[in-house]
C-alpha cells in the first residue's frame, strides 16, 4: 500500500524548509523530498557528511543565514517524514507522486502538494562556449566552497548576475588569478539597485563582504562587457571578450583577448518548474526572466486544486523571498487542513505579507537591471551548438523555423530539447532564437513534460512491475 501523507513537499530549499517547518509546528501529517543527502537546496547547500571543514568562515554570509532555517527544520526532524537522496518522476492520478531512491520506485500519496523546485543557470552560446574549463558561476561555486577545488589557475568571469561578485571573491580569497570580471550591466543601471540594497542592511553587508576582497586583489571590473568567444585544443586555453552596446550586441573592434584555463558564466537563473507543467498548472511568460513560470494566486495556489508552488520555481526572488513564500504556502495549506483557525491565518498572513513585499520591492530592480538582452544572443554563429546533448547548431534551429516549425514542441523534430537534459537548458536558448525571428511568445509555448521527468533506467520500471 502507498504511503500517503496530508501534505507533500518536493524540495528542501528554503522555500521547502520554510513551509515543512510551519506545517509540522502545526501537526500536520508532512513528507518532504529532496535529492540531496541533506537540507539546504542550492543556496544553503551543505557540505558532503564526511567532509569536515574547520574554517567555515569563507563559506560567507549566506551560508550562515541558512543556518538558522536548518537548525529550525532539524529541530523538527522527528515530525517530518523525509525522502533524501530521492528523485520526484512523475504525477499520476491527481494525488499521486512517484519517487526513485536509490534504483527503486515508491508511490507516495498526498492531500496538497507543495512544489518548490528552485531555480537553474541560465546558459547563453558563443562560439567555443562547449570547451571543457567553461562552466557556470553556481557550479564553479560550488566546487570552490563545497568540494575545496580551483578547477584552474587563471580565470575569467562573465555575465550579468549578482553572483558573479560572490565567485570573484571566493576565488581571490582561495589565492586564484581572476584576470578580468567583465559585467554585461554599465554602471548607471548598478546603480538603481543601491535604494534598496542599503535600505536591507543585511544585503549592504553582504555585498560589501564580497567586494572588498576584490578591490584589494586589484580585480579589473570591465563594463559593460562579455565574453564573446573561446578557443583551445583539448580545453579553454583563450577567451575573447568585447565592449557591448545598449542592446548587449558586442560592438566590433572593442576585443581583447586573454590566455585563461577557466571562465565562469553568471547570467542569472530560470525559474524551475517541471513538475508543475507534468501537474497540468497554467504557466505565464515572464519578459523580464525570459522564462515560463507558473500562475499562482497571493496564496502560492497554482491552478491546479491543492498544489501550490513557492520560491525560485514560482519567479527568481531569492532566498529570502522563497522562505517567506514557503511559510505562505504552508500556512495556507494547514488552514485549508483545518489544523489552523481561519481568524489565525489571516493574522499570519498579515506579517507575511508585509514581509513579502519589502522584499519584492528589491527583487523587482534586481531582476529588471540584471534581465538579460538580446544583443547576447547574436554573438552565436551558425555553427554554435545550441542543444549540447545531441549537437544542434544554431543553423539547424534557423533552419527548422524556416521550415514553418513556430512551437517549441514542434521544432524538436531537429533533435533540439530531445537529449538527456531533456531541454532543461536548451529550451530558453531556443525560445529566445525563435522570439528574434518575430514568432509571439503565445505560439511558441513551452515544452510538454512527461514522466519520467529526469533519465532513469528501464530496469527500474520493470523491478517494480515485478513487485505488484
Amino acid at each position: 500500500m502507498n504511503q500517503k501523507f496530508e501534505t507533500l513537499i518536493i524540495g528542501l530549499g528554503p522555500a521547502g524548509m520554510a513551509a515543512a517547518i510551519k506545517l509540522a509546528q502545526q501537526g500536520v501529517h508532512v513528507a518532504v523530498v529532496d535529492e540531496n543527502p541533506e537540507p539546504g537546496g542550492q543556496i544553503y547547500r551543505q557540505p558532503p557528511g564526511d567532509f569536515v571543514i574547520e574554517d567555515k568562515s569563507f563559506l560567507g554570509v549566506r551560508y550562515r543565514v541558512g543556518q538558522d532555517i536548518i537548525r529550525q527544520f532539524n529541530q523538527l526532524r522527528d515530525k517530518i517524514t523525509i525522502f533524501s537522496e530521492t528523485t520526484a518522476w512523475g504525477f499520476f492520478e491527481g494525488t499521486t507522486m512517484a519517487l526513485e531512491h536509490m534504483g527503486h520506485i515508491e508511490l507516495v500519496e498526498f492531500d496538497k502538494l507543495i512544489l518548490c523546485e528552485g531555480a537553474m543557470e541560465r546558459s547563453i552560446p558563443f562560439p567555443g562556449w562547449t570547451l571543457p574549463g567553461i562552466m557556470t558561476a553556481g557550479g564553479l561555486q560550488k566546487m570552490i566552497k563545497y568540494q575545496r577545488l580551483l578547477p584552474g589557475k587563471r580565470f575569467l568571469l562573465s555575465g550579468a548576475s549578482p553572483l558573479q561578485l560572490s565567485v570573484a571573491a571566493s576565488l581571490v580569497k582561495d589565492g586564484a588569478e581572476v584576470v578580468a570580471l567583465c559585467e554585461a550591466i554599465r554602471i548607471k543601471d548598478s546603480l538603481k539597485l543601491m535604494p534598496e540594497i542599503i535600505r536591507q542592511k543585511g544585503l549592504f553587508k553582504e555585498a560589501v563582504s564580497y567586494l572588498f576582497p576584490v578591490l584589494k586583489k586589484s580585480v579589473p571590473i570591465l563594463r559593460p562587457y562579455s565574453v564573446i568567444s573561446a578557443s583551445g585544443d583539448n580545453r579553454i586555453r583563450e577567451a575573447t571578450i568585447a565592449r557591448l552596446d545598449e542592446d548587449w550586441a558586442p560592438i566590433a573592434g572593442t576585443e581583447r583577448t586573454f590566455e585563461v584555463d577557466t571562465v565562469s558564466l553568471g547570467y542569472g537563473f530560470l525559474p524551475v518548474a517541471r513538475l508543475a507543467r507534468l501537474c497540468g498548472c497554467a504557466h505565464v511568460y515572464d519578459p523580464v526572466l525570459k522564462s515560463w513560470k507558473p500562475e499562482t494566486d497571493i496564496f502560492m495556489q497554482t491552478s491546479v486544486a491543492n498544489i501550490y508552488t513557492a520560491g525560485d520555481s514560482s519567479g527568481v526572488d531569492g532566498a529570502d523571498l522563497a522562505e517567506v513564500e514557503g511559510r505562505i504556502a504552508g500556512t495556507h495549506a494547514a488552514a485549508e487542513l483545518g489544523k489552523i483557525s481561519m481568524d489565525e491565518r489571516d493574522r499570519q498572513f498579515k506579517s507575511l505579507f508585509h514581509t513579502l513585499e519589502s522584499i519584492k520591492r528589491y527583487s523587482k530592480v534586481l531582476n529588471r537591471v540584471f534581465s538579460p538582452r538580446s544583443g547576447l544572443f547574436t554573438i552565436m554563429e551558425d555553427d554554435t551548438i545550441v542543444c549540447r546533448c545531441e549537437r544542434i547548431t544554431a543553423k539547424e534551429v534557423f533552419a527548422g523555423i524556416e521550415k514553418g516549425f513556430r512551437n517549441i514542441n514542434e521544432i524538436k523534430k531537429t533533435r533540439v530539447c530531445m537529449g538527456p537534459c531533456q531541454g532543461r537548458t536548451c529550451e530558453s536558448i531556443v525560445t529566445e532564437l525563435m522570439l528574434q525571428k518575430g514568432i509571439p511568445i503565445e505560439d511558441i509555448g513551452h515544452m510538454t513534460i512527461r514522466p519520467p521527468i529526469t533519465p532513469m533506467p528501464v530496469f527500474m520500471f520493470e523491478e517494480y512491475a515485478h513487485s505488484l
